[in-house]
């Protein structure tokens, strides 16, 4: 094992001694050997305790085999080894044989009738590392053999009538339990020897409390602890720091710290008599600066100062890094200062921590100083403060900056770690750069670094955002074969990926390739594939993948019935989505704005707007607050109706919630007013978009040409037209005016027959999902309903001859419009909040226009 050899003890009457304290000369038995007769006699004798077997989680080295049976000889040949350790108490003897080899030629409990012996010899001459190693030579037997482990303890009991004698040998018997992590067993000898009168020392027992402690074995951490405060033996400032720590650091494998009885036990050791120690008050300010309490922490650091305890470097880390925390970097500064007029020089840790602060707050500049400081000051700093530097350069797009330092790092000799690797590659693929994160990633490989599950997720959701998915699924498959099981969450960012470029089924495909690898889809991966079902139009099969989700007892949220009844919306199929809407409430699922939106948005297509008009007072009567798209829709629907007190009243009241109205939301009011001929109206709506820096869109200018040329104010039509094209509107292809005659005729195609998303107004789709933690859920298509519903209405009303397309039987010409493809654009209405503050005069504005004339 290891062991040094110890040189034999003494004389022969001191051995004498030894062996009458083992109580040795009682159930004598004859052995014979080289024609000799001798008489020996065991040293203890067994207790007949009934006890069940335990399950082991650790595995010697050595091979064992069990062999029960002994004769005459076998049994003979081991008590010359007895004979030799006893007289000599010599190591190298006792070590002739290891006890697995002695079980396979002498047999099992011949071999511990022996040991036993032996180790009690040992253990009367307090030889705690020989009964160390035999004990443990011991334990590693009986546990890859499986056999009773607690029946060890009656078998190395010397006596039940003197069980002083066999203390020893029981506290280094918990020792090695508890170092083997058979962490019950350790526990059983401890109770065991206490109920027989046997009272272990304090050490053995917070060496079993501190690995109960850091295996998060709480309740029997706990129940050690009392059984010591009450029972014995009394607990030291040592064992009190252990539950102190335990209790910091986040019991029972949490990660919650328990300040609350972490303050209780400290106290206890005042209270108790106990004068803390340097340790103990480190443990316990660490403690309560993880648990944010960092100003309560440099309050019992100015009490050890004035109890004129030495304050060391840990404590002002601990409060340096909870202030980091906070982000509070000038009182961390402050404590910095302070450290060093007390004389403590800062450390590599306490660089670390200000570097990682100030580059996690943007402060590269301060970052870079205390780093210079560092080498100043003769320290070298470490690779965790460079990683904090590549970070904060990587964070803030300056990727030139961050190859530079990363590659200055491996020419003065640092290796490289997963994290720094990680770093760079997440900081590749944010800036779009996927093939240099690739390239990164080889380089790992090459460089004997095994790829670790934020390694992939990093290069695949790299892959996924600029829609290489076949590179994605190439490191999804690599992560398989190399061992690294991917998470739901990194295969699903594939599914999602799938989905969005409308690849429903090569999506579902991958869910089964998921499946064949014990990968399970959670919820989120349903609903990625629901909705892109949904939107794709095939509402069977996403009934079906609904089915499939229950069985796997994956239930439905609000986002998996929002895509189900944008599904039935979109097809107009009111009842469905009614009794969808039913169904989700009955089953618990509370409705959220957006659901309501597109139900009220399908009862404006269909023209019934008191149904629209009762559910969308139903959200407000729920606690719910409409939103911006939520009032347009709504105002949309009474604007098609020629309903416009409604839609006025409604516009209002938006305003008075403190919502900005939209584009979308004017050009809804403004086609409106223009179906009246209201171009008072109208045209103020328009002056009061021009007030709040909202441009008009085509669409805009389209129902005022329009509503001009219906009066007969040609030249007042070509203005408007004029005034478009020099707000930066580019005319469509159906807007190209004849002065002369004032009609419409075909014209160049502008920029506007671009079918693409404008990146400065972000769908109200992906607003959604970045409140909902990436979620890229059905209410993308919500926003696809507000755009077509809009539309129709701001299109509906367009004299046909002006639009000059051809309508189709059986096809409304609203219909007909929301699907032709040169009216994309106008169906990508983008809808958004213009302005974070309510611009000044908006409320006269709002008051002017509710009591016009109008009404």
């Amino acid at each position: 094992m290891g062991m040094q050899f110890f040189s034999r003890i003494g004389s022969s009457s001191l051995i004498s001694v030894h062996f009458s304290h083992l109580g040795i000369l009682r159930n004598c038995f004859v052995f014979k050997r080289r024609g000799f007769s001798s008489l020996f006699h065991s040293a203890a004798s067994a207790s007949a305790l009934v006890l069940e077997d335990p399950v082991f989680d650790c595995v010697p080295v050595c091979k064992t085999s069990v062999n029960c049976a002994q004769s005459n000889s076998e049994i003979n040949s081991l008590f010359p080894v007895v004979g030799r350790v006893f007289h000599t108490l010599c190591w190298k003897a006792a070590t002739e044989i290891r006890f697995y080899r002695a079980v396979q030629d002498y047999g099992l409990h011949h071999s511990v009738d022996v040991f036993r012996v032996i180790v009690h010899i040992f253990a009367s001459a307090r030889m705690e590392r020989e009964v160390y190693s035999l004990l443990w030579d011991m334990v590693c037997f009986y546990r890859e053999a499986n056999l009773d482990m607690f029946h060890l303890f009656n078998t190395m009991l010397d006596s039940s009538e003197y069980v002083g004698r066999s203390v020893f040998v029981f506290e280094t018997l918990t020792k090695v339990l508890a170092a083997n992590s058979m962490l019950e067993n350790a526990l059983d000898v401890f109770f065991r020897a206490k109920k027989i009168g046997a009272q272990l020392g304090i050490k053995p027992c917070n060496f079993l409390l501190k690995c109960l402690a850091e295996s998060n074995k709480g309740g029997y951490a706990e129940s050690l602890f009392a059984e010591m405060k009450l029972f014995g033996p009394l607990p030291s400032v040592f064992t009190y720091t252990i539950m102190i720590k335990f209790y910091c650091d986040g019991h029972l494998g949490e990660g919650v710290v328990d300040i609350r009885r972490a303050t209780e036990i400290f106290e206890e050791i005042v209270s108790g008599g106990l004068r803390p120690s340097d340790v103990t008050y480190t443990v316990y300010i660490n403690g309560l600066c993880r648990a944010g309490l960092v100003e309560f922490a440099s309050d019992v650091v100015s009490n050890m100062r004035n109890e004129g305890r030495n304050v060391n470097v840990y404590c002002y880390n601990a409060i340096i890094h909870g202030l980091c925390l906070k982000d509070r970097l000038h009182d961390a500064l402050i404590i910095l200062d302070d450290m060093k007029k007390s004389g403590i020089s800062p450390d590599v840790y306490s660089y670390g921590i200000l570097i990682e602060g100030f580059c996690r707050s943007g402060d590269l500049e301060k970052g870079l100083f205390f780093l210079e400081d560092m080498e100043r000051n003769g320290i070298k700093p470490s690779l965790v403060s460079y990683t904090s530097l590549l970070n904060g350069f990587c964070k803030n797009g300056m990727m030139d900056v961050s190859v530079h330092l990363f590659c200055s790092l491996k020419a003065s000799g640092y290796k490289y770690d997963n994290v720094v690797y990680d770093v760079m590659i997440h900081g590749f693929c944010t800036q779009g750069d996927v093939y240099s994160a690739y390239k990164l990633f080889k380089d790992m490989i090459a460089d004997n670094l095994v790829p670790d599950l934020i390694n992939f997720n990093n290069l695949i959701h790299g892959f996924c955002k600029i829609g290489i998915l076949d590179k994605a699924v190439d490191a999804w498959s690599i992560m398989v074969e190399s061992g690294v099981l991917p998470s739901t969450r990194t295969s699903s960012m594939i599914v999602n990926a799938y989905c969005r470029g409308g690849l429903v089924e090569q999506a579902m495909q991958f869910m089964s390739k998921m499946e064949e690898h014990g990968i399970a889809s959670d919820l989120f991966t349903y609903n990625v594939v629901i909705d892109g079902l949904c939107k794709e139009g095939y509402l069977k099969k996403a009934r079906q993948l609904l089915a499939v989700m229950l069985k796997k007892y994956c239930f439905p949220n609000v986002v998996t019935y929002s895509s189900l009844i944008y599904g039935y919306a979109k097809l107009l199929n009111h009842k469905k989505a009614q009794i969808l809407f039913s169904r989700m409430l009955k089953t618990g699922i509370t409705a959220d704005v957006k659901v309501y939106t597109v139900l009220v948005n399908m009862y404006c297509n269909k023209g019934r707007m008191r149904d629209a008009y009762l559910l969308f007072r139903d959200m407000i009567r729920n606690g719910l607050i409409p939103d911006v798209i939520s009032y347009t829709s709504i105002i949309a629907g009474f604007s098609r109706n020629g309903d416009m007190r409604m839609a006025w009243s409604l516009y209002v009241e938006m305003l008075r919630r403190g919502h900005f109205p939209s584009v979308v939301t004017y050009t809804c009011l403004i086609d409106g007013f223009c179906k009246l001929n209201r171009l008072d109206m109208a045209n103020m709506l328009l002056d009061d978009m021009r007030n709040k820096s909202i441009t008009p869109t085509v669409e805009t200018y389209t129902a005022l040409i329009a509503a001009y040329r219906r009066l007969g104010k040609i030249d007042r039509a070509y203005e408007v037209f004029e005034e478009m094209k020099r707000g930066g509107v580019p005319p469509d292809v159906l807007l190209t005016m004849d002065r002369q005659t004032g009609k419409c005729c075909k014209g160049q195609k502008g920029v506007r027959g671009s079918t693409s998303f404008d990146d400065n107004h972000p769908a109200y789709g992906r607003e959604i999902a970045a409140g909902m933690n990436g979620l890229p859920d059905s209410r993308v298509s919500f926003n696809q309903i507000v755009h077509m519903t809009c539309l129709k209405i701001c299109s509906s009303h367009i004299p046909c001859r002006l639009l000059r397309v051809p309508i189709t039987d059986g096809v409304t010409k609203a219909e007909h419009l929301g699907h032709h493809p040169r009216l994309l654009p106008a169906a990508n209405l983008q809808l958004r909040i213009l302005m974070s503050q309510e611009p000044p005069g908006s409320a006269d504005r709002a008051s002017k226009l509710e009591t016009s004339q109008y009404w």
